[in-house]
């Protein structure tokens, strides 16, 4: 009860906040304000546009599940300081629960947690393991979750695949882009794991083995995918 409270709370006070930020970000060059120096594959040093390649084809990824411009994500961020897993926490219950995503980040950056953001905003609602693991506050779990979660989106009947990729990467930008590569190269899933793991080449050079930029992967990400997406759900 006090947590529902607390939410109705905020839900009020943070109206007049709303109204801006539900604005799409203003047109704009967005590598002006990317903090990423090296953004090109260079021979000498392998992997040094690997953040960069990681950081903007799970940006376009969460853009393309979500419904929202690049640029938005990218301006909370950067201009924000909003933390990109609370971004994307923020996203999936907003999608998930009916909510207003920058209502969620306001309760949380005014100290709510995600487990009582998620119990506040979800009720009773039963929207699968993500939801589950929000509220015993999870949040490796959750995140995790919702990594898989864009991904079968994007890629349907892929769970057993990204299962195997999980098994070798824990990380979940890595594990992503690995399936965006094997879309974009047109190798497999495990052919991508293996010149990453144990040919130790970097993605930046796989991409650019293929006539791939990083940046050109993420601008890709943010077209259909050229195979059928699944329903929006709650993460089953």
């Amino acid at each position: 009860m006090a947590a529902m409270k607390f939410f109705l709370t905020v839900l009020s006070i943070c109206s007049i906040i709303l109204l801006s930020d539900g604005l799409p970000a203003p047109a704009m060059d967005m590598s002006a304000c990317h903090c990423f120096r090296d953004r090109s594959y260079d021979p000498a040093h392998r992997f040094a546009a690997d953040d960069y390649l990681l950081a903007t084809s799970y940006n376009s990824l969460m853009a393309r599940t979500f419904g929202i411009s690049k640029g938005e994500i990218i301006m909370k961020k950067m201009r924000g300081g909003v933390n990109g897993n609370d971004l994307l926490i923020s996203l999936f219950l907003g999608s998930a629960c009916s909510r207003p995503y920058p209502l969620l980040l306001s309760i949380r950056a005014d100290g709510g947690s995600w487990q009582q953001i998620a119990r506040s905003a979800c009720g009773g609602r039963d929207n699968g393991p993500i939801l589950a693991a929000l509220q015993r506050d999870d949040r490796k779990a959750a995140l995790a979750g919702i990594t898989d979660f864009m991904l079968e989106k994007r890629y349907p009947d892929t769970g057993e695949v990204i299962k195997k990729i999980r098994a070798s990467l824990a990380d979940n930008k890595k594990v992503a882009l690995v399936l965006v590569l094997a879309e974009q190269t047109g190798l497999s899933p495990d052919q991508i794991l293996r010149l990453y793991t144990a040919e130790n080449r970097s993605f930046a050079q796989i991409a650019h083995e293929h006539g791939l930029s990083p940046e050109q992967v993420g601008k890709n990400l943010l077209k259909p995918s050229p195979r059928p997406q699944t329903p929006a759900h709650g993460g089953e």
